[in-house]
């Protein structure tokens, strides 16, 4: 009864002791000022938590040195063990987690998360936003200049930016943009460990763009890239777009595309470049699965539209559309495979034949006598290089490319489009039928002139029958009357 009234005495008193306290009256009672001065908390003689009563200041901070350090920063947060401890100058941070912006010396900036923003001793790191465990917390400090403006939501996503000028991020997802190399900076990835290393990218994937160090410092891998899918991109590359699973996929980190657009499951998967990808700048197009893959350097500029379409060799400026199709020569364009019975719409094609567009221009020869000389044929299509074992059952009629070419070359013509001929072992022959015509017209206008000419001899036939018979009647009136 005695240590109870001697408790309430002491509680009366206003005394806070340090085994606890009874008979409190919130908001009477309280730990604090009653002036303007500051209330700092201390552990072991260290500040551990500090609220700042002057209004020019206004910083507050609760764990073991937390904004330990502070000299002239205002409007700072911290909450957390060693949350903004070496932040001398910084204003308008807020840190909540152990070691959240443990060493920021830049203004604005937001960590929530254990280590979130921890490391950026440097005063123009400023207007980040680091949300989750370790998130943008480790940087090379000898090479940074400054960063700013980054978004960092999820465990270690812009872990370790390790580059001058790297910001103005946005990293959504586990590991997301884990690393940021030479001067990286204007990237935007949603995702599991998406863009390793990039500039100007934007990613939506599991380890999509860039996961692979780039083979020189001075490489960018993921640059100015949009891409979406696992693994999309995966090596990086240079003003590209990959949509779908492992599009633009490479696991070589000197291998990656130049300005191409993947869309598809393994669209142009495993493309590889060289040294001379300055000059080619591959810029491929492929829309469908496993459309155009393993391409190299030396095939650019190509399009590619449909399941498994791919090119021969080393190819440029030929359009592939269509199933299992294959482009065989640079400059060409292939519709449909072996299976395909059918190519055509409501009009005919137009074929531009401008007197403006046209040059050194002959009479065309080819006549009666050529088209005499041609053997029309019927026959089966027999299996391509690339579809062994597969034939078109439908029975076609039509010319030998190789005879059409022979009979042309006697008539002297050695070099005419009516005939194209392959330009590789995976090549083939093929007929422009529609130019046939023009041998066709002449053979027309000739069978025309001679049938004109027949009629006239018919008619001068007719006159001279007719005189005929005029004298045989004289003769037969003359025969009477004897």
């Amino acid at each position: 009864m005695f240590t109870f009234l001697i408790l309430c005495h002491l509680a009366s008193e206003g005394q806070w002791r340090t085994i606890g306290n009874i008979n409190q009256t919130p908001p009477t009672n309280f730990v604090g000022t009653t002036d303007a001065s500051s209330f700092v908390f201390r552990v072991n003689n260290i500040k551990s938590g500090y609220f700042d009563a002057d209004f020019s200041t206004r910083n507050s901070s609760f764990g073991y040195q937390s904004m330990a350090s502070n000299i002239s920063g205002t409007n700072n947060s911290a909450f957390g063990y060693n949350a903004l401890q070496f932040n001398q100058l910084g204003s308008l941070n807020i840190a909540f987690g152990y070691n959240s912006l443990n060493q920021i010396a830049g203004s604005e900036n937001i960590g929530i998360g254990v280590n979130s923003l921890s490391n950026h001793p440097n005063i123009y790191s400023h207007t980040n936003i680091g949300i989750g465990n370790n998130t943008f917390s480790l940087l090379n400090s000898s090479y940074y200049t400054g960063k700013a403006g980054n978004i960092a939501i999820g465990f270690e996503s812009l872990l370790s930016p390790d580059y001058t000028n790297s910001g103005e991020h946005t990293a959504i997802g586990y590991k997301a943009l884990t690393y940021v190399y030479a001067e990286g900076h204007t990237n935007t990835t949603v995702g599991s460990e998406t863009v390793a290393y990039g500039l100007a990218a934007t990613a939506h994937g599991y380890q999509s763009v860039g996961m692979q160090p780039p083979s020189n410092q001075y490489y960018v891998s993921g640059y100015s890239t949009s891409t979406q899918g696992f693994r999309s991109l995966y090596s990086g590359g240079v003003g590209g777009i990959a949509i779908g699973s492992q599009s633009l996929y490479s696991n070589d980190p000197s291998n990656y595309d130049v300005g191409s657009i993947a869309v598809g499951y393994k669209t142009l998967y495993n493309c590889t470049i060289n040294s001379n990808w300055q000059q080619y700048y591959p810029s491929n197009l492929a829309v469908g699965a496993n459309a155009f893959i393993n391409l190299n350097s030396a095939q650019f500029k190509n399009t590619g539209i449909g399941y498994n379409v791919q090119i021969n060799s080393n190819l440029s400026n030929t359009s592939v559309i269509g199933y299992n199709t294959i482009g065989t020569a640079s400059n060409q364009i292939r519709i449909g495979n072996i299976s395909v019975s059918s190519v055509g719409g409501f009009t005919n094609w137009t074929t531009i034949s401008d007197l403006r567009t046209k040059k050194n221009i002959k009479k065309a020869l080819l006549s009666i006598e050529f088209i005499m000389k041609l053997n029309p044929v019927t026959y089966q299509i027999s299996h391509p290089n690339h579809q062994k074992g597969k034939t078109n059952q439908e029975i076609k009629t039509g010319l030998i490319a190789q005879e059409l070419s022979d009979l042309l070359e006697e008539n002297g013509y050695k070099n005419t489009s009516i005939i194209k001929t392959p330009t590789s072992n995976n090549d083939h022959y093929g007929i422009r039928y529609s130019e046939l015509t023009v041998p066709i017209i002449n053979s027309i206008k000739d069978l025309a002139q001679s049938l004109n000419q027949l009629e006239t001899k018919a008619k001068n036939n007719e006159e001279k029958i007719k005189t005929i018979n005029s004298k045989i009647e004289l003769l037969n009136d003359l025969i009477k009357k004897k």
